[in-house]
């Protein structure tokens, strides 16, 4: 009998060891636990961000395309306004010396016809004293 107790005290002791063994596997798989809660939050939190990245360059892309539509646009005004600024210079002119009345401007366009007419009827008149014309 008594090497019967003294067997199950030994299979008492072993069943400590292992108690406190598996004790120790579940506080280990307990943080082994905690840690993978950890890791896959991290993991979200990442893919998260990865999600907004790619957000933040589709935009970036579209204002790069928005920008150079923009440049287009601003370069078509500009060569316009390099074709109209002979038209905007000769209106300046016109405001620094403007005409003293309104009809003076068809005045001076008939003036410059009349003598235009007139040199030519004397240089006519010249010839044909001189014989060139027949």
């Amino acid at each position: 009998m008594d090497n019967m107790i003294h067997e199950k005290s030994t299979v008492e002791i072993k069943m400590d060891f292992i108690q406190k063994d598996i004790e120790e596997i579940r506080g280990s798989l307990s943080d082994f636990t905690d840690s993978m809660k950890d890791i896959s939050k991290a993991i979200t939190k990442i893919a998260v961000q990865e999600e907004r990245v790619t957000s933040i360059c589709t935009r970036l892309d579209k204002a790069e395309l928005s920008c150079e539509s923009a440049w287009t646009f601003i370069r078509n005004i500009k060569i316009e306004c390099n074709k109209r600024q002979q038209h905007v210079d000769w209106a300046a002119e016109q405001q620094k010396n403007p005409p003293q009345q309104p009809e003076s401007w068809w005045d001076e366009k008939i003036g410059k016809g009349t003598e235009k007419i007139f040199w030519g009827t004397v240089i006519a008149v010249i010839a044909y004293a001189v014989g060139k014309l027949p």
